[in-house]
């Protein structure tokens, strides 16, 4: 029997690599700081309104039964992010940009991003 398996709107931990299961669990805990709100503007063009730090531990839990055996995995990750809060061209929407440093604690790994939301 084929089992479909809908789009993951669960949280995965940072930085790690997760396999799809059929039942996924999730938590984090987060911490932000507000380091510096310059509000710089370089002309019409970018407006700097803040600068903030965000140290993060997510963990997560999958099962799935493939073939009728059991498989069960277990992720845990730390990091920190530098974000920037800024507009563009005057307009209202905030964007967020920054860097990502993840550590993953289980499985081991190592991982830098760039961040972008709007």
């Amino acid at each position: 029997m084929n089992s479909y398996l809908f789009r993951n709107q669960i949280p995965l931990p940072r930085g790690q690599s997760v396999s799809r299961f059929e039942d996924f669990y999730s938590m984090s805990a987060n911490y932000t700081l507000p380091i510096w709100y310059p509000d710089v503007a370089l002309g019409p063009i970018l407006n700097i309104q803040r600068v903030r730090l965000n140290a993060f531990l997510d963990y997560g839990y999958g099962s799935s039964v493939i073939n009728q055996k059991p498989t069960t995995k277990s992720y845990l990750s730390t990091g920190g992010e530098l974000k920037f809060d800024i507009n563009i061209f005057r307009l209202l929407p905030q964007m967020d940009i920054g860097f990502r440093y993840s550590y993953g604690i289980s499985p081991s790994t190592v991982r830098y991003e760039f961040c972008l939301e709007l």
